[in-house]
């Protein structure tokens, strides 16, 4: 599942490395280790662009999206308007959601939004928060187990990821899908995979604070429309189950 591992397995070994994201950057030994296995397995057709430079023409490369357990939606209320969950770093533009917040505050002053995850950007977002008056509205609940965090996001209204580089189809993306909270995402990486804008989500042009906080308080002023792009994208998520992925990729296995 990373690159450099296929370097520490001996050659006789077949091997089948699966492409999670793309790097900012490909450096040489990337080159190097994307060489030796026999099977590559990329998460979205993203993810194999990204990469399709650094690897042979005549080696098969498989695209299977990771899928997404069978999580039950249990009809909790609505209670929170807005949820991020994710790892705190750059790329993730978590900073991006905070600045977009403070302009949403101008028409929903009590909106409530919760920040799930660690990172090494965690302080300087907290700091930005601070910055711009909204540590009323925003929540930093750091890392939660699965059972909680599940709830959390079936109580959300709208789930955001403002990813803009290397990520294939998300799993946190999927899970919004699954427990009916509506997705808001940047129209980038590996987004439109599953997003068919304003079918089964909303996209918003990446690293626009404008853009992104139009669009919140557009889904937050129209429920029916919540209720379409939920009720879609629960019917979408479907094809992602582990059932149906785990037959594909044992196929390749196999052969």
């Amino acid at each position: 599942h990373y690159t450099l591992d296929c370097l520490g397995i001996t050659k006789k070994q077949n091997i089948c490395l699966h492409l999670h994201g793309t790097p900012r950057r490909i450096r040489n030994i990337d080159k190097s280790a994307v060489k030796i296995p026999s099977k590559i397995i990329a998460v979205s057709n993203y993810v194999f662009n990204g990469w399709k430079k650094a690897i042979s023409q005549n080696k098969k490369i498989f695209i299977i999206p990771n899928g997404i357990a069978d999580l039950k939606f249990k009809e909790i209320k609505k209670s929170n308007d807005v949820l991020f969950f994710g790892r705190l770093i750059e790329t993730k533009g978590v900073n991006l959601l905070i600045k977009s917040i403070a302009k949403v505050k101008k028409t929903f002053n009590n909106i409530s939004v919760k920040i799930v995850g660690e990172g090494p950007e965690k302080e300087k977002l907290k700091n930005l928060t601070k910055k711009l008056n909204l540590e009323e509205n925003i929540g930093f609940l750091g890392y939660i187990p699965d059972s909680r965090l599940y709830k959390l996001i079936e109580a959300s209204k709208i789930s955001i990821f403002p990813s803009y580089v290397m990520e294939g189809i998300m799993t946190t993306l999927l899970e919004s899908a699954k427990l009916k909270s509506v997705i808001l995402a940047s129209d980038s990486c590996s987004n439109r995979e599953f997003i068919s804008n304003n079918k089964n989500g909303l996209l918003f042009n990446p690293k626009n604070i404008k853009d992104l906080s139009e669009k919140i308080r557009f889904l937050l002023f129209n429920k029916r429309l919540q209720e379409r792009l939920i009720k879609n994208a629960y019917k979408k998520v479907d094809e992602f189950s582990w059932e149906n992925q785990a037959k594909k990729i044992l196929k390749v296995y196999q052969n």
